[in-house]
């Protein structure tokens, strides 16, 4: 697993990592990106940090609101 940065940039939490080694032809085709929530429970956040969207995946950076953080299934207020 790709190390994995965090920081507070305004209202947001910006999610930075790196690319993870791809020995030989293999092709990244998505991130799977997950947040622990309160519960101690993984979810996607699949509206700010989509690992499917073109622009996330060539950033390997995104942006989310921590309205959204706050709120279920994260509950991380």
């Amino acid at each position: 697993m790709a190390p994995v940065v965090t920081s507070l940039q305004g209202d947001n939490v910006l999610v930075e990592w790196l690319q993870p080694y791809l020995g030989g032809d293999d092709l990244l085709v998505e991130y799977n990106i997950f947040i622990r929530g309160k519960d101690n429970g993984l979810y996607n956040e699949l509206t700010y940090c989509n690992g499917q969207d073109s622009l996330i995946k060539m950033n390997k950076e995104c942006y989310i609101p921590m309205s959204r953080l706050w709120a279920s299934p994260f509950n991380l207020l």
